[in-house]
C-alpha cells in the first residue's frame, strides 16, 4: 500500500502508512529499510529533525539484528550514515557534513558510494571556501574515479575554486580541460557533459569578460563554440568573440567574427528560421562592423594629420 502511494505521489500517505508498518511490526526484518524510506520522504517536505530521527532509528536497531541478517544490515547502516551526512549537506550545515563525510570515507564502502562520499566532501570544502583543500580533493577524484558522471561538475568546481583563489591562468586551462573533453562516463552521458560544459564556459567566459580579462574569455569562448552547430548556440558565442577581438584592438579579427554571422556562409546547408534573437544578434552585428569600420577611418584619419603636421603635439 506504502509503495502504491509512493508511485502517485502522496507523500503524506506513504508516510502514514509506513509509520504504521513501524508500530505494528517492530521486529519485522524490513524495519531498517522502512525508516530510511521514512528518512528520505521527511527530507523531501523539509521536516529535518524527523528525518535524521528514522535514520538514526537504523543504527540504533544494531542490538536486535539476528546474527544471519547482520550482513544486510550493515548495508542498510552504511546508507544511513550516508543519508545522515547528505541531511546535514542539503540543508546547509556543511561543517557537519564534511565531518561526517571525511568519517564515511574511511569505511570499506561500494565503488558507487565511495565515489559519493569522496565527491561530497570536496563539494562541502567548496561551499565551505576552503579552496585549496577542494583543488586538491578534486584533483585526486578525477585521477582515481575518471570515468564517474561527477567528473564532469568536478572540473566546474575545480575551475571555480582556481578563480577563487586568484590563479585565472589554471582555471581557463582547467575549464579548457572540460570544454574539449569528449569522453562519455558510464552515467548521465553526453547530455550531462554539455550541460557541465555549458555552464562552466558561460559562466567563466562572462566573468573574465566583465574584469576585462579579454583573452582568457577568447580562449574560452573559442572553445564552446564547436560544442553544437546551433545557430541558436553558435551565434551568441561568434558575437561575443567579436566582442573579444575588438577588446584586444584585433579590429579585422573582431570584423571577420561579426561578417559570419551576416553572410551566414557558414550556415549555407542548412535552412535557418531568423527568430527575434538571432535577427538581433545579426543587428548587432552589423552596427559592430559599422563601428570599427568608422574608428578605422577616425584612426587612418588622425595618423595622416599627425604625419603632416609639422608643429609639436603634446
Amino acid at each position: 500500500m506504502a509503495e502504491t502511494y509512493s508511485v502517485v505521489g502522496n507523500t503524506s500517505k506513504t508516510a502514514v502508512v509506513y509509520e504504521k508498518f513501524v508500530e505494528t511490526y517492530p521486529r519485522d526484518p524490513e524495519l531498517p529499510d522502512i525508516f530510511i524510506k521514512l528518512g528520505i520522504l521527511y527530507r523531501d517536505v523539509g521536516a529535518i529533525k524527523l528525518a535524521l530521527s528514522k535514520f538514526y532509528s537504523v543504527l540504533n536497531l544494531s542490538l536486535n539484528i539476528p546474527q544471519e541478517r547482520m550482513k544486510n544490515y550493515v548495508h542498510l547502516s552504511m546508507k544511513a550514515q550516508l543519508e545522515i551526512a547528505e541531511t546535514f549537506f542539503q540543508y546547509g550545515d556543511y561543517k557537519e557534513a564534511a565531518k561526517l563525510f571525511s568519517r564515511l570515507s574511511l569505511f570499506d564502502l561500494s565503488q558507487k558510494d565511495q565515489e559519493l562520499v569522496h565527491f561530497k566532501s570536496a563539494y562541502t570544502q567548496y561551499l565551505m571556501e576552503n579552496y585549496p583543500i577542494v583543488v586538491a580533493a578534486l584533483k585526486k577524484f578525477i585521477e582515481n574515479y575518471p570515468d564517474s558522471h561527477l567528473v564532469a561538475e568536478s572540473h566546474f568546481l575545480l575551475s571555480n575554486s582556481f578563480k577563487r583563489l586568484n590563479r585565472p591562468r589554471e582555471a581557463v586551462e582547467e575549464a579548457l580541460n572540460l570544454l574539449r573533453n569528449n569522453l562519455i562516463t558510464r552515467e548521465g552521458g553526453e547530455k550531462l557533459w554539455f550541460y557541465w560544459k555549458k555552464r562552466t564556459g558561460n559562466q567563466l567566459a562572462n566573468e573574465f569578460f566583465e574584469q576585462s580579462d579579454f583573452l582568457s574569455a577568447l580562449k574560452i569562448y573559442q572553445a564552446m563554440a564547436p560544442l553544437s552547430s546551433d545557430p541558436e548556440w553558435q551565434w551568441p558565442i561568434i558575437f561575443q568573440i567579436g566582442l573579444c577581438f575588438e577588446r584586444l584592438r584585433m579590429l579585422p579579427k573582431a570584423r571577420e567574427a561579426y561578417r559570419i554571422l551576416i553572410d551566414r556562409e557558414e550556415w549555407k546547408d542548412r535552412e535557418i528560421v531568423l527568430n527575434e534573437n538571432l535577427k538581433s544578434i545579426q543587428e548587432m552585428a552589423a552596427w559592430r562592423i559599422g563601428h570599427i569600420d568608422w574608428l578605422s577611418q577616425t584612426e587612418s584619419g588622425i595618423s595622416s594629420l599627425l604625419a603632416t603636421s609639422k608643429a609639436p603635439i603634446i
